[in-house]
């Protein structure tokens, strides 16, 4: 391998930054990790048995709250430090609420994933685009997940696409203000 031109795999482990490569981690549980009450029990995903979904205080990582917190902590005091030329956005809408990427689960079975709402992504959005005052507002977005939730009409499963528009359109309307 040439070594100048040598470039690296990182899979985002969250447990270990390289700032001099540019590595940032920030690692967020979707709830579907969250732990499972049975009557045997808590499953192993319980927060108390995995330290890995819990934050330096002891809260928990999960959801749309874990989501702004390591956002607003670490995520946007990095970009400020980097003072990025430009910001490209892999908008993943996926991690809407009940959207089947969402959900890691079969039509008809309970949901929960990361659970952002229109106002979660309207929020993040706000903040890059705060950032992207050190950059001249350069930002490019671009659709990179979603696909709806599954809906039941009679005996028919179909997926709609109305709550995956929603959140697209929550985040082009922040991109606009």
């Amino acid at each position: 391998t040439n070594k100048k031109n040598r470039y690296e795999f990182y899979p985002g482990s969250g447990k270990e930054d390289i700032p001099e490569k540019n590595v940032l981690n920030v690692p967020i549980a979707p709830l579907w990790r969250k732990p499972r009450r049975s009557k045997r029990g808590i499953s192993a995903l319980s927060t108390s048995t995995n330290p890995d979904l819990l934050d330096q205080d002891g809260e928990d990582k999960m959801g749309a709250k874990g989501f702004r917190k390591q956002f607003s902590e670490k995520i946007i005091p990095a970009l400020g430090k980097f003072k990025p030329n430009l910001i490209l956005i892999s908008a993943g809408f996926d991690s809407g609420k009940n959207d089947i990427g969402c959900c890691k689960w079969e039509a008809g079975a309970n949901c929960s994933g990361m659970d952002l709402t229109p106002e979660d992504y309207k929020w993040v959005t706000l903040q890059l685009t705060t950032i992207a005052q050190l950059c001249e507002g350069k930002i490019v977005s671009v659709l990179e997940g979603g696909y709806g939730q599954y809906s039941r009409l009679g005996k028919k499963i179909t997926i709609s696409r109305e709550s995956l528009a929603k959140n697209v359109c929550a985040h082009i309307h922040a991109l606009t203000i």
